[in-house]
């Protein structure tokens, strides 16, 4: 009986062990290709076509320059298109009042031209929906969805795809402005686009 106790702790232990052992994940380097397929997926940093360990941080403006041109003058033949911001394509965020998700005339003036450029690019976009520091956390979620909601709603009335569009609320989590004054919330009472 004590032997077979003992059989059994000894193989527990090297099959414990084996698992601990450091494995290759992966052989071969990421191309700029796969970093532009992945970036949706969460992948930040790209290994660069030099194949320098210095990754190129995607989101900024030298990081996608640097990867597109890069892949061009790389040598293996595969161009990557820059991703255009939303700012370069022009869709800009809309600001509501305090404890309001209604649409301001100056709101529906800027859904209005980011009906057209969403029609025109393309893609699928998340609006987030945020709100200031006022009032408890549940209260913000639960307005910041409300927000992002009417964002929603009224391009679908100018003819966006639905399925183009999804909603998220971060209540007061995610301020753009730092402050405790009416100049910071009112850049944080807004539903901002984030492409995805």
């Amino acid at each position: 009986m004590n032997r077979l106790l003992l059989l059994i702790i000894t193989s527990l232990t090297v099959v414990s062990l084996g698992a601990c052992a450091k494995k290759n994940i992966r052989d071969t380097p990421v191309t700029p290709t796969e970093v532009a397929a992945n970036q949706d997926e969460g992948e930040l940093f790209a290994v660069t076509p030099s194949g320098s360990d210095e990754g190129s941080l995607l989101g900024g403006g030298a990081g996608e320059e640097g990867l597109a041109g890069g892949a061009a003058g790389g040598g293996n033949g595969v161009e990557t298109p820059p991703i255009p911001s939303l700012e370069t394509q022009g869709i800009e965020d809309v600001f509501f009042a305090f404890d309001s998700a209604d649409l301001t005339a100056e709101g529906r003036a800027t859904l209005a031209k980011d009906a057209a450029i969403i029609g025109r690019v393309g893609g699928h976009y998340l609006i987030e929906g945020h709100c200031d520091e006022r009032g408890s956390a549940e209260y913000n979620l639960a307005l910041g969805d409300r927000r992002a909601r009417a964002v929603r709603d009224y391009l679908v009335s100018l003819g966006v795809d639905p399925a183009a569009l999804s909603t998220l609320s971060y209540g007061e989590e995610r301020p753009f402005a730092e402050g405790h004054d009416e100049s910071a919330w009112s850049q944080n009472r807004r539903g901002h686009f984030v492409s995805q």
